[in-house]
This record gives structure tokens, C-alpha cells and sequence, in this order.
């Protein structure tokens, strides 16, 4: 067998491997995402309430900083969700 012939074939395994995988991958991503999701939204309701009654300006400023932070996260996950995970994209709303 050839370099690139072996190389043809570990691809195709290593691909069916993968592919056969995927469902519990799938699951575990999606748990992750939801629950990363889930952080993003409490830590811009914190960084809202820092905005709007932060005692110093510093406080104020960092939650400022919490709801771009991780308004700009939330928007990143929604860019690379697949359509096929409604339950990820619905926690973004």
C-alpha cells in the first residue's frame, strides 16, 4: 500500500470513527453550550444591576464590561451553533 493510499485510508477511518461518535459528542456539546449560556445571561444581569446602582464609577464600569464581555460571547455562540440545536439558540434570546 502507497503513503498517500494508507493516508486515504486512516482519513476514512479516523472520519467513520468520528462520525459514529457524533451523537455523544453532540449531547455533551449541547449541555456545555447551555450551560455556558446560562453564565453569559447571569453575569449580564449582574453586570446590568453594576451598571445601573454600582456605588463608584469603577463598579459601574465593570459591569459595563460584564455586559459586553459576554453579550459579545453570546453572539459568537450563536454564530457557530448549528440551526439543527433550538434549544442552545432559544437560551440566547
Amino acid at each position: 500500500m502507497s503513503q498517500s493510499s494508507r493516508i486515504s485510508f486512516v482519513g476514512a477511518v479516523s472520519l467513520a470513527a468520528l462520525a459514529a461518535a457524533a451523537p455523544a459528542f453532540a449531547a455533551s456539546d449541547k449541555a456545555f453550550l447551555n450551560k455556558a449560556m446560562q453564565g453569559d445571561n447571569s453575569e449580564i444581569q449582574i453586570g446590568k444591576l453594576a451598571e445601573q446602582k454600582g456605588a463608584s464609577q469603577g463598579a459601574r464600569d465593570f459591569g459595563h464590561m460584564l455586559v459586553m464581555d459576554h453579550g459579545m460571547h453570546k453572539e459568537k455562540v450563536a454564530d457557530v451553533t448549528p440551526i439543527s440545536h433550538p434549544a442552545i439558540t432559544r437560551v440566547l434570546g
